[in-house]
């Protein structure tokens, strides 16, 4: 059994105002009507529009490899996970109102 935070999904996010960098990149695993399970990639500016990829998987542990291989690629180059307070985090400075506009 995975952990609940992986179990739902992943949520990362960059944020550096020096820069006026604030991005997030959501991924979420899920059936289409067909059965077939996919990962959803969400990325974007906070507050603004997203960019949506589907890519069709094997099965659910597939598409959560896969999900997992895209979430170390996004941290090696700077994003952060996403602290939830639901999940006893705290949300990272700035993302208090998330998906709320940047500061």
């Amino acid at each position: 059994m995975l952990p609940l935070a992986i179990e739902r999904g992943i949520d990362l996010i960059r944020i550096d105002p020096a820069r006026n960098m604030y991005r997030y990149y959501m991924l979420r695993y899920e059936q289409d009507l067909f059965g077939q399970w996919v990962l959803v990639r969400q990325w974007g500016r906070v507050g603004r529009s997203q960019q949506v990829w589907k890519s069709a998987a094997d099965g659910r542990n597939e598409a959560v490899l896969e999900g997992l291989r895209h979430a170390l690629s996004k941290l090696r180059a700077g994003y952060r996970l996403r602290c939830d307070k639901k999940f006893g985090g705290r949300p990272h400075k700035g993302t208090e109102s998330w998906p709320g506009r940047p500061p």
